[in-house]
């Protein structure tokens, strides 16, 4: 994600921007668990890095509700590392364990003070249960999809898989399907091509993988 704050031809631009996910459902998970939403960031030229963001996670979607949770935290680039180099962050949801969350980055202009801009990537919720992020980047998980009979083969012969949902780029549920098995077919000739979030259910984990129906 990319917000800028200044250009050659516009000057200063004064951003109030923002950016939020779809639904992420942690309706199974309780506060007792680590739950939090890791992610990078950087401001692109190091000399113009003292960059306003914000980031949140609600129980909704609306701005007042990203402003009012007590899950949030605000800082600028470059004291945190930022300056022409990615670094990795962290907010601690644990707190809105039990709803389907959304999370939030806001990218605010510093007054009085020229930047440029702001990078935000790699972003994740990670959950540590009985699954962990390295057990789960080692698992032989494959999926592959056949334009030919539009259905899409997901695999994962290590560990069962409990639940598949499927997003379209808007974020609106457009498959969802319980599991319990290790590999499963998916038709998706009802769907328009296009790109599309699969969000594979684990026991206590879940991997999320962007590919494109055609």
């Amino acid at each position: 994600m990319t917000s800028d704050e200044n250009s050659s031809a516009l000057g200063d631009m004064y951003p109030d921007n923002w950016i939020y996910s779809y639904g992420i459902d942690l309706t199974s998970y309780s506060p007792s668990e680590d739950i939090e939403i890791s992610y990078k960031v950087r401001g692109e030229l190091p000399s113009f890095s003292h960059i306003n963001y914000s980031v949140y996670a609600a129980t909704d979607n609306q701005m007042s509700d990203f402003e009012s949770s007590p899950t949030q935290r605000s800082e600028y680039v470059d004291e945190v590392g930022g300056a022409g180099v990615f670094v990795t962050r962290s907010l601690n949801i644990s707190a809105l364990a039990g709803n389907t969350i959304y999370i939030a980055f806001r990218h605010q202009y510093t007054d009085n003070v020229t930047n440029y801009i702001i990078n935000i990537d790699d972003v994740e919720v990670k959950i540590n249960g009985t699954l962990g992020i390295d057990e789960l980047d080692q698992d032989s998980f494959k999926h592959y999809y056949n334009a030919n009979t539009d259905f899409l083969k997901i695999d994962s012969p290590n560990t069962p898989m409990s639940a598949v949902q499927i997003y379209n780029v808007l974020g609106q549920s457009v498959l969802n399907k319980k599991l319990n098995q290790n590999e499963e077919l998916l038709n998706l000739s009802t769907l328009v091509d296009g790109v599309y979030i699969m969000k594979v259910r684990f026991d206590n984990f879940e991997k999320t993988i962007k590919f494109l129906k055609h």
